[in-house]
């Protein structure tokens, strides 16, 4: 397969796609080449038989759950000051020093861009871009609102994505992506619910269960259809456009769920004993220790029984 070819393809498809399917089938794409080239570390979390069946119940008792449903209208005003004021204090609480990020902040606020279309409080994202043919680089940072509570957990999260991009220090294991990023947001929504509203940590943990729930579940059944007509296809580049979808999708969705599973391990250690956390917290962030071994220090894994079990708590009050 000429791969200029399936480029040219894949622009040509893309054009008759809204905004969102093209950012999600370029990532896609983009992930695939990834994977090839060995950029990723081998991901074993699930490889043996015992950790698939505590993952699949932990999931199950997610999709199961009745789940309150909360967009924009359910939080509380805010004016962006205050918002602004939140966000600081919670960025020096996760890194110890806001001043050594400072150049980072002004980048992330400079590069942000607020989608005024959207009711999804949690709808954001930050994306970093390299002009193939300038070599300039760029961050396209999406934030849902900036007039109530919930952008303080949205931009917690999304300021955590920005930090691992601008640094280069993004995490090799692709299904850890979220972890730190969930980890803040849970972070936001508990200094919230102590000095502003009680109800923003079941607000934030029920917004983040539901979309592990509809990445198990609704998007599950979305691509089993495509994955039935994988056999009956003659074209080989939609085929493939196909299967790197479903590749991405199948990462993107224990992403999000073994995110939940090991931020909520760590946020309880770190509610526990701050201090200790976050020292070995910041040896991550500020490049000194890879994710995988906090991980391992804290033996937050799919073999640690009691990983499950504070999440599956915390699932069960929401």
């Amino acid at each position: 397969m000429n791969e200029k070819d399936y480029e040219l393809f894949l622009a040509k498809t893309s054009r008759e796609l809204d905004e969102e399917e093209q950012i999600n089938l370029s990532t896609a794409y983009e992930h695939s080449k990834l994977i090839k080239s060995n950029y990723y570390s081998k991901f074993h979390d699930l490889d043996e038989i015992k950790q698939r069946e505590k993952y699949n119940k932990y999931i199950k008792i997610i999709i199961a759950k009745q789940i309150a449903k909360y967009d924009i209208t359910s939080f509380e005003k805010i004016n962006e000051a205050e918002i602004t004021k939140y966000f600081m204090n919670i960025l020096n609480i996760i890194f110890g020093d806001i001043n050594k990020i400072s150049k980072e902040i002004d980048i992330f606020l400079e590069n942000m861009v607020i989608n005024e279309d959207t009711l999804d409080p949690m709808n954001g994202y930050s994306l970093h871009a390299v002009n193939t043919i300038t070599g300039e680089e760029g961050y396209n940072i999406i934030i849902p609102s900036m007039n109530n509570l919930s952008v303080i957990s949205c931009l917690s999260h999304e300021f955590l994505h920005f930090h691992f991009q601008y640094n280069k220090t993004e995490c090799k294991m692709f299904q850890y992506g979220e972890i730190l990023s969930i980890f803040a947001e849970k972070l936001a929504a508990e200094m919230i619910s102590k000095n502003n509203d009680e109800s923003m940590i079941k607000k934030i943990e029920s917004i983040r269960l539901d979309t592990i729930k509809w990445h198990y579940k609704d998007k599950v059944d979305e691509t089993n259809k495509y994955k039935g007509q994988i056999k009956y296809l003659n074209d080989i580049y939609t085929k493939r456009m196909i299967e790197e979808s479903l590749l991405y999708e199948n990462d993107l969705s224990l992403s999000y769920g073994l995110g939940y599973l090991y931020a909520e391990h760590l946020f309880q250690l770190f509610i526990d004993n701050p201090s200790s956390v976050s020292i070995q917290l910041q040896k991550v962030l500020y490049g000194e220790e890879s994710l995988e071994n906090l991980l391992g220090y804290y033996n937050i894994s799919t073999n640690n029984k009691e990983t499950f079990e504070i999440a599956k708590k915390k699932i069960r009050k929401i």
